[in-house]
């Protein structure tokens, strides 16, 4: 998790505070129609969204990756109770269906080849995807708004994916059956079905 998401996480400021809480409302309204008993979080960061999940949903397992050791170490002092792996998202150690929910919250905008990681984030799961990404062009937008970016048309520094919700949705309809979609400004977030015969929600 970059400086920049840290301080959206830690801002004071009162338009920010709040989309941030709309944000963590929106998940919870997702996640709460689910059944699940374990949670394999994808690109932790320096865990703000580890630590909201584990509060809110209580699993016998929970277990959070990323690829830098410097975030790695940040989430386990925000967040000491999580299980934490350094991997790439390419990549993940567990064995396929060993996870009933598997999110990446806010990563897939950071990636090379999202398609990729989301082959490898439906490979280990059982039962559900969650995934959230900007939406654009709204993100970038209120970025020029608030004076930010200008050079870069209001994108945000090390997102290299842009997605509207149409787009999105096609995205993962390649590879899940999409359950239900929150748009909290600016962000999309989608939850998803494994698509398993033997599945059961």
């Amino acid at each position: 998790m970059s400086i920049q998401n840290v301080e959206k996480y830690t801002s004071q400021n009162p338009i920010a505070r709040f989309l941030i809480s709309n944000f963590f409302k929106q998940m919870d309204s997702l996640l709460s129609t689910a059944t699940f008993d374990s949670i394999y979080e994808a690109g932790c960061g320096d865990g703000f969204v580890t630590e909201y999940l584990y509060s809110n949903f209580p699993v016998s397992d929970y277990t959070a990756s990323d690829i830098d050791p410097a975030e790695i170490e940040a989430a386990a002092k925000r967040m000491p109770s999580v299980n934490y792996i350094q991997e790439s998202i390419y990549h993940l150690a567990a064995k396929s269906d060993s996870f009933d929910m598997v999110i990446a919250s806010e990563v897939l905008e950071h990636l090379e080849a999202p398609e990729a990681a989301l082959q490898e984030l439906g490979r280990i799961s059982r039962k559900y995807v969650f995934v959230s990404v900007p939406r654009e062009p709204i993100w970038r937008i209120l970025n020029m708004a608030r004076g930010k970016y200008w050079s870069a048309l209001g994108n945000s520094p090390a997102h290299i994916q842009h997605w509207s919700a149409k787009r999105f949705h096609k995205l993962l309809q390649k590879h899940f059956d999409i359950i239900a979609t929150r748009e909290p400004l600016p962000w999309l977030m989608v939850l998803c079905r494994i698509r398993n015969p033997g599945f059961e929600s």
